[in-house]
C-alpha cells in the first residue's frame, strides 16, 4: 500500500481512549461529554447525543479539496441532520435520519445524500473526496465503494473542525474511529485498501 503518511495525510485521530493527533499534535481534539468503547482496533470515542470532538480553526484544515473518511457504528443516529466529521461551511459528511450524505455550503447548495441508511448497528467505513466547485468531481464512499458522485462546493472560512456534531442541535449518537483527512484526492483504489485495512483491525499509520 502507497505509505499515505507521506501522501497528504495531514490529521489522524485513532480514538483509542482519547482524541490526541497521531500526525499533528496541533490538531488535538477537546472532549466534550464524550466516552470510549470497545471498537474494531482498540477502543472507539462513544457519541450519545450530546457530545463532540472539537479541534480549534486552523488554515492547514481548510481544504478546497482533500479527503475525509472514518469508521462509525450507529443504531440510532438521532433525526434530521447528526453530524460525523464537520468543519463548518466547508467538508462534510453527516447521517440525515440515518442516510449517509454531505451538504453543500456553497452554489449548488443544499444536501447531498446517498441511498444508504447507516442505522444497522455494523461497522462502517464511510468518507468522502472532494473539489469544490468543479462538476461531479465529489465522490461519498460507503465500505471503500463509491455510492454517490456529486457536485459540492464550500465557502472556506476560519472554523472549528468537529466529530459527532454540526451545530449544536446535530450532535450525533454514534461510535466514531479512525479519523483521517488529507489535503489531497484519494483514488478509489486507496480508499478500498483504507476500508479493508480499518474493518479488519488494521491502522493507516
Amino acid at each position: 500500500m502507497i505509505n499515505q503518511n507521506q501522501l497528504g495525510f495531514i490529521s489522524y485521530k485513532k480514538f483509542n481512549g482519547n482524541a490526541i493527533d497521531s500526525i499533528n499534535s496541533q490538531y488535538d481534539g477537546v472532549e466534550t461529554n464524550v466516552t470510549y468503547g470497545v471498537g474494531v482496533s482498540g477502543q472507539c470515542a462513544v457519541f450519545t447525543g450530546d457530545g463532540s470532538v472539537s479541534v480549534a480553526a486552523d488554515s492547514g484544515l481548510e481544504l478546497t479539496e482533500g479527503t475525509i473518511s472514518c469508521l462509525i457504528k450507529a443504531s440510532s443516529s438521532g433525526g434530521y441532520y447528526r453530524g460525523i466529521i464537520i468543519l463548518v461551511s466547508s467538508y462534510n459528511i453527516y447521517l440525515k435520519y440515518g442516510v449517509f450524505g454531505t451538504y453543500s455550503w456553497a452554489a449548488p447548495f443544499g444536501w447531498n445524500p446517498t441511498s444508504h441508511n447507516l442505522n444497522d448497528g455494523n461497522w462502517h467505513s464511510v468518507g468522502m473526496t472532494f473539489k469544490s466547485g468543479v462538476t461531479n468531481a465529489t465522490i461519498l464512499y460507503l465500505d471503500g465503494i463509491p455510492v454517490l458522485t456529486t457536485t459540492w462546493s464550500t465557502t472556506v472560512n476560519s472554523s472549528l473542525l468537529q466529530t459527532g456534531k454540526g451545530t449544536d442541535a446535530q450532535k450525533i449518537n454514534a461510535s466514531i474511529e479512525g479519523q483521517g483527512i488529507w489535503n489531497r484526492i484519494l483514488t478509489a483504489d486507496e480508499m478500498l485498501a483504507n476500508h479493508i485495512i480499518q474493518i479488519n483491525g488494521g491502522d493507516l499509520i
